[in-house]
């Protein structure tokens, strides 16, 4: 019974790999079609502008809003009260938490390669790496304008990020987000925390965010204990169902009961503290430069939420990944980790 239960395990792992590479296929036969605006993509794109449609939300008295600005207004409290730090803690009190915790440190070696200094080609590589078709950031412009003149750009964006480290700070426009809200699968559409927030970044801040994010993830599997399978290079999910699924049906000793538990993390990205994550960071050993681009990045960031077509004002975030950043998933694991 036991061996029928783990071959049928092993064979769901299989139909969903080929589910995903359906899937897959079958969004770039969208894309082709697409040129030709077709009754399929006509169809996908009211669905998108229904489903985008916020026709009411519950303030924070409970009381149902259906005026489209005062929807707005109560998404934007919601994420500002969100995005406002609860615990801010001394360095030193993180210092000696994190020295208490056996954690791994990466190879000087490694930590000095990352330190080095941006080049035009390693720009141009994150550039051409980024997915094409994705919603622009407050400036309009896409992935697709900066494929198109990425020699031509490299240089001069070097020149703004070099310029930025120095000045410890971002340009206004590489701090600004237009977050834009989807309702997750079976939640309340009434309710503001319902919602995933996509942060919509300008690109320049994007590839910033990229260049990073590739000198990294080549780092954290040396680092990132192999229970976390989440974000990880050449780790997936089903890793963790295989061997959830080895224990439940190898032998155990007798009346040893078994409990598997799951647990979720609301608002995990949200509630990413910075100055938690930057201790974190200089626990694993990382240099003072590269944790000086991750400051960077979170140094005074502002956002606006998108709702019905309505812009809230702009606001100050004090913690939390954004989702949308190439970064965040990977901070977030580093901030985990411990």
């Amino acid at each position: 019974m036991k061996k029928r239960l783990f071959l049928q395990t092993e064979f769901d792992i299989l139909t969903t790999q080929q589910a995903e590479y359906l899937l897959s296929k079958s969004r770039h036969g969208c894309y082709e079609h697409g040129e030709k605006i077709g009754r399929i993509l006509a169809h996908q794109l009211r669905q998108r502008t229904a489903n985008q449609t916020i026709p009411a939300i519950n303030d924070e008295q409970g009381s149902k809003c259906t005026d489209s600005l005062k929807i707005n207004s109560c998404f934007q409290n919601f994420y500002q009260v969100l995005y406002t730090s609860e615990c801010p803690t001394t360095p030193s009190v993180l210092e000696n938490f994190l020295r208490s915790l056996h954690v791994p440190s990466i190879d000087p070696n490694i930590a000095d390669s990352l330190e080095k200094d941006f080049s035009a080609l390693e720009i141009i590589s994150a550039i051409r790496s980024m997915q094409s078709g994705k919603s622009p950031g407050p400036d309009g412009y896409p992935t697709e304008f900066f494929k198109k003149f990425s020699d031509q750009l490299a240089p001069l964006l070097m020149s703004v990020f070099e310029e930025s480290l120095s000045l410890k700070t971002l340009p206004l426009t590489m701090r600004q987000a237009v977050i834009s809200v989807i309702l997750k699968k079976g939640k309340s559409p009434l309710e503001c925390n319902s919602f995933r927030p996509i942060s919509l970044l300008n690109m320049d801040a994007k590839i910033l965010a990229k260049v990073l994010a590739r000198r990294l993830e080549g780092v954290l599997p040396s680092i990132i204990s192999p229970d976390q399978t989440g974000f990880i290079k050449n780790r997936y999910s089903f890793f963790n169902v295989r061997r959830l699924f080895n224990i439940l049906y190898s032998p155990s000793p007798p009346g040893v009961p078994e409990v598997v538990l799951s647990l979720d993390a609301e608002k995990a990205f949200d509630r990413v503290e910075w100055g938690y994550l930057f201790s974190t960071l200089e626990r694993f050993g990382f240099g003072n430069k590269f944790i000086s681009w991750i400051r960077l990045l979170y140094t005074s960031p502002i956002a606006a939420v998108r709702t019905n077509n309505n812009l809230s004002p702009f606001f100050e975030l004090k913690r939390g990944t954004r989702q949308g950043c190439p970064m965040s998933p990977l901070l977030f694991a580093v901030a985990m980790e411990p």
